[in-house]
């Protein structure tokens, strides 16, 4: 929707994953800022439950094999561009976007830096506060 709606130019700015970014760059966007580019790459997944969930029967088991599954999907990439060369052959959206997919790998699943969760924190504080 994010994609449609900078397109249609009803928002002059939007955050995009791969591969709208990538079609919104063809379609005539400019890219303002990267984050990948940075001293701190911030782009991430984020997998969430909640302790009544994991308290539940089964809930365990579920926390388990999500990540065994994203786990695995990260040891996909042996090399270079291999999960961006599986997203170009089975990935939706256009060919022309999906040929233009630039190589990536997929994370590990890993908690996230302390200091990273305290400036999300803090930037969440100080936009409570403002307005």
């Amino acid at each position: 929707m994010r994609f449609e709606l900078l397109m249609a130019g009803k928002l002059k700015a939007a955050a995009l994953p791969e591969p709208f970014l990538t079609l919104a760059k063809q379609s005539g966007a400019t890219i303002v800022a990267d984050d990948t580019t940075a001293k701190s790459n911030l782009s991430q997944t984020v997998l969430v439950m909640s302790d009544d969930f994991l308290g539940k029967p089964g809930g365990q088991a579920t926390k388990t094999a999500l990540l065994k599954a994203w786990t695995s999907q990260s040891t996909i990439s042996t090399e270079p561009g291999d999960v961006s060369l599986a997203a170009r052959r089975e990935g939706r959206g256009s060919q022309a976007a999906r040929h233009e997919l630039p190589d990536s790998d997929v994370s590990s699943a890993a908690l996230p830096k302390q200091a990273d969760v305290d400036a999300v924190l803090a930037w969440m504080t100080r936009r409570a506060t403002s307005g």
